[in-house]
């Protein structure tokens, strides 16, 4: 029993554990090192939130004129791969299938660690100060780095909460919510 209880006290203290690991990383800039737990969290609420849905439901679509779950997803990569390679890294984009067509839950959530990441890389790699370096978004406005990874951010947790409704619609319990 002793050996039972030991077990499931290192389990349930494993996620701060890893969480606490995961912030212990060399960032360049004070944003950064702000935006790492923040952005991380959503992350992998966002990837959970994929996984909860089964491969056999990644076309449910609750209406004809809104994006099916799949469709949700790759929007959502597609939108953070853009403005990632466009605002912050200022890179040409490499050719990345970013449509839905064709893909399964799996490769979805592929693409989906792949752009995290690259976006993990940009924002981590900025130099001090860089977070502040204007940009011109959408050829209309002003702004910085900063609010475009914020922005992103924001986008990303607008569709995630869509996603949350498509898991309720079929019955699915949606992973419990990461805040802060």
């Amino acid at each position: 029993m002793k050996k039972i209880l030991l077990i499931v006290g290192v389990l349930l203290q494993l996620p701060v554990l890893l969480a606490q690991a995961q912030t212990e990383i060399a960032l360049q800039n004070d944003f950064a090192d702000d935006y790492y737990p923040v952005w991380q969290r959503a992350c992998a609420y966002l990837l959970d939130v994929a996984e909860a849905m089964p491969a056999d439901l990644y076309e449910y679509q609750p209406t004809e004129d809104i994006f099916t779950f799949k469709e949700q997803l790759m929007h959502t990569a597609a939108n953070l791969y853009w403005l990632n390679a466009t605002y912050i890294a200022g890179e040409e984009m490499e050719e990345l299938n970013l449509e839905a067509e064709g893909k399964d839950k799996e490769d979805v959530i592929e693409l989906l660690r792949t752009v995290i990441a690259k976006v993990d890389a940009s924002y981590q790699a900025m130099a001090s100060g860089e977070e502040n370096e204007t940009v011109r978004l959408f050829n209309r406005m002003e702004t910085n780095k900063k609010r475009v990874l914020m922005l992103m951010r924001d986008h990303m947790t607008h569709h995630r909460g869509q996603l949350v409704i498509y898991l309720r619609m079929n019955g699915i319990e949606p992973p419990a919510y990461v805040g802060w």
